[in-house]
């Protein structure tokens, strides 16, 4: 009994450990900042853990129960795929900020003006949209009572990070 307990307490400070990794800390931070409720957040959170624990289970349960040596050159693209991943989340990031900056300095009476040229060749011009017009705030609206939307990404970034992990 003593040396079960042992390997739960090791194995235990050894994800605490691995959870406190850079690469971990980025993905969820990036994912969870986005949220503006704490709930929300720590929900976030524990489906990009359930996508990562997940993965990693599949991965670890078929390599010891079927043998699977997994070759190096697909570790280290499932390595890679996640370092993509973590670029494009620090884009998104960037991307965000940047708008939200933009956004806030425009921002007059709950319209948003803003400059850009259209397909047709016009030349650039400043026009108005509405919040509720934007495909952002329509894709809110219509799929943000449906309880998957907010988790699915989350969920789907912690598969693929499981997937190097694993």
């Amino acid at each position: 009994m003593i040396s079960f307990l042992s390997i739960i307490a090791i194995g235990f400070f050894l994800g605490m450990r691995h959870a406190t990794d850079p690469d971990h800390v980025v993905a969820v931070t990036t994912i969870v900042s986005r949220q503006n409720k704490i709930g929300r957040a720590a929900l976030t959170g524990i489906f990009w853990g359930i996508g990562h624990t997940l993965t990693i289970f599949v991965v670890g349960t078929a390599i010891i129960l079927f043998d699977v040596v997994i070759p190096a050159r697909i570790g280290l693209g499932m390595e890679f795929s996640v370092a993509v991943m973590l670029i494009i989340l620090g884009l998104m990031n960037v991307v965000s900020f940047s708008r939200s900056a933009q956004s806030i300095a425009r921002i007059q009476g709950g319209v948003t003006t803003h400059a850009h040229s259209h397909a047709s060749g016009e030349l650039i011009h400043t026009h108005t949209h509405e919040p509720e017009s934007m495909s952002l705030t329509r894709m809110d609206r219509w799929f943000g009572n449906l309880g998957f939307y907010r988790q699915l990404r989350p969920l789907l970034i912690g598969i693929v990070h499981g997937l190097a992990g694993s």
